[in-house]
């Protein structure tokens, strides 16, 4: 709560409260029983319309849907592969790029199978490399896995959760 205790005037139904400190550092003056009722309607109009009620969670196919009518203009397709052009023999990052392509085709052709995690046992897992200079030299981890497997490796301090 506001350490000062000072009281504030909600903008929907003018009573008096006390505001949180985030509140008081966005100016925004709800008590906690309007920003409830305003939250709920919002989630409910978010469903009824067929959208995801986590903001900023849109769904698989809303984002192919934007991407094949955003790519079907030229300019940003051109964009893109310059972009990705320009990565791909960025130093350092040629290598990577050829390990993960061979990879790819491997599965493609039908080479290499995807194996389930080798720590947990989940599917889909994701190729991971420890060494691209052997670019079929690879170890299947989930997700969480991957990400926690790179943390360690970066000695990053924060825990990965799940």
């Amino acid at each position: 709560m506001n350490t000062k205790h000072e009281t504030s005037v909600c903008r929907h139904c003018k009573q008096k409260f006390v505001p949180k400190p985030w509140q008081l550092a966005k100016s925004d003056f709800e008590c906690d029983p309007c920003r409830k009722t305003r939250q709920a309607e919002w989630r409910l109009r978010r469903k009824e319309a067929g959208n995801p009620v986590v903001s900023g969670k849109m769904s698989r196919e809303y984002h192919r849907a934007y991407a094949s009518t955003y790519f079907e203009d030229e300019m940003n397709r051109e964009r893109r592969n310059a972009l990705m052009r320009g990565y791909a023999k960025a130093h350092g990052t040629a290598e990577h790029h050829k390990a993960r392509r061979l990879v790819r085709t491997a599965i493609e052709t039908g080479r290499m199978t995807r194996q389930p995690c080798e720590v947990c046992g989940t599917k889909p897992a994701q190729a991971h490399h420890d060494d691209y200079s052997k670019p079929l030299d690879v170890r299947w981890l989930c997700p969480t896995h991957h990400r926690e497997h790179h943390a360690k490796a970066t000695g990053a301090s924060h825990e990965v959760t799940r």
